[in-house]
């Protein structure tokens, strides 16, 4: 929850490159879904792309900072709620995840909820936060293979991007511990 904490709850965006990658994906303007949205760090980003955003995240602290940046952007909506059981049905023209942190989520549930949030070929973007590493021990975390969100992924849509990697805590902790992180790009099949 360390990292969770410091980065729903702070202004960290994750690697800077990510929103612009996302970004890169887009059709035009159109309806984003910010999952695990955080303190809302993404909000303004998109909104300056012309998107209209719902951003929903379980962490009270982070939705009520996410509720102040929200106020005073046009077209953005934030919700709290469990990101394991989106209440959305095709009302999306794209799912944003950055930096989330499946520590808590069932990999196949979060692809299944994000493909019915999905309007038909609407584009999912997950960049996601597969454990932690601490010198070798795994620091509490549960490690989530890469192959365990691909593969439901790939079941419901047609990849367009998937890279996987280790990079050193970006939030000042140890300099031996590294963050194992996936980004999973793909458009929803159908229609």
């Amino acid at each position: 929850m360390e990292i969770y904490r410091k980065v729903a709850i702070g202004d960290f965006n994750g690697p800077p490159e990510t929103i612009e990658h996302f970004l890169s994906y887009l059709r035009g303007p159109g309806r984003i879904l910010d999952l695990g949205c955080g303190a809302g760090r993404a909000f303004e980003r998109l909104v300056e792309g012309g998107h209209s955003v719902v951003g929903i995240d379980h962490d009270t602290k982070a939705i009520e900072k996410a509720r102040e940046k929200a106020q005073g952007l046009r077209g953005v909506e934030v919700y709290s709620g469990d990101v394991n059981a989106l209440p959305f049905n095709g009302e999306f023209d794209a799912v944003y995840a950055s930096f989330f942190e499946l520590k808590h989520t069932d990999p196949s549930e979060m692809v299944n909820g994000v493909d019915r949030s999905l309007l038909s070929r609407g584009l999912a973007y997950l960049h996601l936060i597969r454990g932690v590493e601490n010198g070798g021990a795994h620091d509490k975390w549960k490690i989530v293979e890469a192959e365990t969100v691909i593969n439901p992924f790939t079941d419901k849509f047609d990849l367009l991007f998937n890279s996987s990697e280790e990079r050193p805590e970006p939030l000042g902790g140890y300099t031996s511990r590294r963050i194992l992180l996936s980004t999973i790009v793909g458009r929803k099949r159908g229609g």
